[in-house]
């Protein structure tokens, strides 16, 4: 009995390995020549099939139908034998998409229709699942989110992520074998993507702000550690959304982060400056800890 214990302890004490989200356009340049064309391989689609729960048959890339629009992947329900529409966006959603993918349904006939894309904006969102509740006809819109991951160095694996569905459609039950901490851990982090101004600052704060030392909102001195430094010379784009007109997220993003990562933010006060007010000048400090 002692010895399952110990070993039931050791299993649960081992380190976990955390999710790294990549650029998807470091691995497709282009949406018809490299995502369409990998997509519409049998492996690949097979994985799209097991994530949404319909099992689909390529049938064409760039099929049309006596019309100058032209569908990213023309596929069907094995089941069934129903055409569905498969279009591919790299970008975040837009309203020229969506409008081509109700056309595209009318060309050809189909009740179903496959979004993926690699950001959404909300009101794209409010707008698909309007459409899936509210239509008399039977129209199905999937909105899917694509991403690139990795653990550690391993290799790099696509990540389907369901937005939105069918009111009706029953999803495979994926999220029946996590324990319920990793559910809440997967929620948590949803809403904290959702929450900061730039999710890609939540892979800055776990790469670069390590525990037990001293930070600085800015590198005032050679030897500061300034977030916004360290962030310009991590990713300039990022750096020049939080060093313009958000300045101020930077620390509320922080704190976010620090919440999700359960990690203890110990932020000292300004030192004061010459005969100036504290939030007028000189330094901030950040230390972090468990």
């Amino acid at each position: 009995m002692a010895i399952t214990a110990i070993i039931e302890h050791y299993i649960e004490m081992k380190p976990l390995s955390r999710l790294k989200y990549h650029n998807i356009r470091e691995y497709w340049k282009n949406e018809m020549n490299d995502f369409s064309f990998w997509l519409s391989k049998e492996e690949n689609l097979n994985l799209l099939s097991e994530s949404i729960g319909i099992e689909l048959e390529f049938i064409k890339r760039e099929a049309t139908e006596n019309s100058r629009l032209r569908v990213d992947i023309l596929a069907k329900n094995k089941k069934n034998d129903e055409r569905i529409i498969i279009e591919n966006q790299l970008e975040e959603t837009d309203f020229s998409h969506l409008g081509k993918l109700l056309t595209y349904a009318t060309l050809f006939n189909s009740n179903t229709i496959i979004w993926i894309v690699k950001d959404i904006r909300a009101e794209h969102e409010f707008t698909i699942n309007w459409f899936n509740k509210n239509t008399k006809e039977k129209i199905n819109i999937f909105l899917i989110k694509i991403q690139i991951v990795s653990i550690n160095d391993s290799p790099l694996a696509p990540l389907f992520t369901i937005i939105c569905k069918p009111d009706n459609h029953i999803i495979p039950k994926i999220k029946d074998s996590f324990r319920p901490e990793t559910i809440d851990l997967i929620e948590k982090r949803d809403k904290l993507e959702k929450s900061v101004l730039d999710k890609r600052i939540i892979e800055f704060f776990d790469d670069k702000l390590e525990l037990d030392k001293l930070f600085t909102k800015r590198k005032y001195e050679n030897n500061d550690l300034g977030i916004l430094d360290l962030l310009e010379s991590y990713n300039y784009e990022i750096y020049l959304k939080y060093n313009g007109k958000f300045t101020r997220e930077i620390k509320r993003d922080l704190h976010l982060w620090a919440d999700f990562r359960d990690i203890k933010i110990n932020q000292r006060q300004f030192e004061k400056n010459g005969n100036r007010d504290y939030k007028s000048s000189g330094k901030e400090y950040f230390y972090f800890t468990t």
